[in-house]
């Protein structure tokens, strides 16, 4: 029988330089060691966003895919971070039966992702295909009770929320985006949504709202930031919507100024910091702002008389689009008559003094001449002045 260490090398070895032989021989044998899992997710984690360049979203999409397939561990991260953010078209059927069939096998019915998009794309339903749409789409977002975003975008056949069945609660959901949907068939998810805090309607319609609503509870978030475009609310929609957020949002954007904005005012007037308007028209209902501290006008028409008369004396910045008029004028002959008096900057938009290197000579000297009429006031009261492009 052989004599244990008699061919073995190592017997000749000290054990230091046993140990380094050792080492050396598993670096050649054994599977190289995995990184700590939170440094693979740092890895493998996505640096874009995928609504805004798709092309790299597809790229990167194939490398989570192949990772997917080397290690159980790079399948959960590769996994996690795919279905971090769906992109999904509601007039192709096929997609959604798809989706909704990988999440009830693959995820059990629970889908992980965090933000929810539902884009219109070209229509491709034949006849009798929109109730399927529509009860694919609701169970789709009955399964994603994770996501922290959600964006609706209606169309021919918009999203609507009348199958009757119960929808779970959405604790994790922060901002809401609608566009194109009559807001009443929202008002089953609504109440679900009880930490929103940024909502945005964009050319939604207010018909039916009256009947539909009153077969709802109203919502309890607590919004801070609300936005609107192309939207008319009335009264009662204002009010069943905003009334428990009426002094929580401190930052309110509405870009046509009709009645839906004396509404707001009568709402939440009394706690909105921070409002954007496009037109300054509706003159009472800017009065019943009455903490506001930042306003931003969109048109380059002032209406000077309004702001001198019918603001309340609270603003500590105010923002416009840059005229001839509003700097050589407007906005010089309220600084000059202590309007505001705790106004503190102003943020001047498509200023031409940021590019004015651009310009000849004597039209820099013109520019120069017509801002100085701004520069003079607002240096003798403390007031800064932000030139934005």
């Amino acid at each position: 029988m052989p004599v244990i260490g008699e061919n073995d090398n190592s017997s000749s070895m000290s054990p230091l330089e046993a140990l380094e032989t050792r080492r050396a021989q598993d670096l050649v044998t054994s599977p190289p060691p995995l990184l700590p899992v939170e440094i693979l997710e740092q890895i493998l984690q996505p640096q874009w966003k995928r609504c805004e360049d798709s092309h790299t979203w597809k790229e990167m999409a194939n490398d989570m895919l192949s990772c997917s397939l080397a290690s159980r561990t790079l399948y959960a991260i590769a996994r996690a971070n795919l279905y971090n953010d769906i992109q999904l078209v509601p007039s192709r059927l096929k997609s959604l039966r798809l989706f909704l069939r990988t999440v009830c096998e693959d995820f059990g019915g629970h889908c992980p992702a965090h933000a929810l998009h539902f884009r219109q794309g070209p229509l491709a339903y034949q006849h009798g295909q929109g109730k399927e749409h529509t009860m694919l789409t609701e169970e789709i977002i009955s399964c994603c009770t994770e996501i922290r975003y959600l964006e609706l975008e209606g169309g021919r056949y918009s999203l609507q929320f009348t199958s009757g069945r119960p929808l779970p609660e959405y604790p994790s959901l922060k901002k809401l985006k609608v566009s194109g949907l009559d807001l009443h068939f929202l008002a089953p998810l609504l109440p679900r949504l009880l930490n929103l805090e940024s909502f945005e309607a964009h050319s939604c319609d207010r018909s039916r709202d009256l009947v539909v609503l009153e077969e709802h509870l109203p919502p309890s978030f607590k919004l801070s930031t609300l936005s609107t475009s192309h939207t008319r609310l009335s009264r009662h929609q204002c009010k069943w919507l905003f009334a428990s957020s009426s002094q929580s949002i401190e930052s309110l954007k509405v870009q046509e100024v009709g009645a839906s904005l004396c509404y707001l005012a009568d709402i939440m007037g009394g706690f909105v910091k921070k409002l954007h308007i496009s037109h300054l028209y509706y003159r009472q209902a800017i009065s019943r702002f009455v903490n506001l501290q930042s306003l931003r006008i969109g048109e380059f028409d002032l209406h000077t008389d309004a702001l001198r008369d019918d603001m309340p004396s609270s603003l500590k910045t105010f923002t416009f689009n840059w005229s001839r008029k509003t700097i050589q004028c407007d906005v010089p002959e309220l600084l000059r008559c202590s309007w505001q008096p705790s106004l503190q900057s102003l943020d001047i938009y498509q200023s031409p003094t940021v590019n004015i290197e651009n310009f000849s000579d004597e039209t820099r000297q013109l520019l120069i001449a017509i801002n100085n009429h701004l520069i003079e006031p607002c240096a003798a009261r403390g007031i800064q002045i932000n030139w934005l492009p």
